[in-house]
């Protein structure tokens, strides 16, 4: 199996080290055709002083296409959250599992507490299991396949 046919790749929300202690995806993933999704990023400290810093990652859904309005949070026990950020943690991996969402259109929000302490990288959603196989990648993404490569 070759996963780069089997998923799509939908960015959420761009790296940050700034102070905004909560990001908003403005992108709705629309998960008609698809089984489910994964939410995937990551997290670093920025800084060597200070507090310990507090990484969130929210799952949201919305029945409608709108960035705007609707959306609602899954529950507070489908978060992923660490406390436990301090000096040397150069990058923790957050991943929430999404199947079969009740709602047709997914997105994250990302909350920080020490946003100057806890550096947020990119966040991305990876539907799976879709329809209609192969999926194409969006033109905009760089990607490469490779089958038995040689060295």
């Amino acid at each position: 199996m070759n996963l780069l046919k089997n998923i799509a790749i939908t960015p959420l929300v761009n790296g940050s080290t700034l102070a905004a202690t909560d990001v908003d995806s403005t992108i709705l993933v629309d998960m008609q055709g698809y089984d489910g999704v994964l939410l995937i990023g990551t997290a670093y400290k920025t800084s060597a002083g200070g507090t310990t810093g507090t990484f969130q990652m929210v799952p949201r859904h919305s029945a409608v296409n709108t960035s705007t309005t609707g959306i609602t949070d899954l529950g507070s026990t489908s978060y992923a959250t660490d406390t436990s950020f301090s000096t040397g943690d150069a990058g923790k991996v957050f991943a929430i599992d999404i199947k079969r969402p009740q709602k047709r259109y997914v997105t994250v929000t990302v909350n920080r507490t020490g946003a100057n302490l806890v550096g947020l990288g990119t966040v991305f959603a990876l539907s799976y299991s879709g329809k209609k196989m192969p999926i194409a990648q969006s033109t905009s993404y760089t990607v490469k396949q490779l089958i038995s490569p040689t060295t």
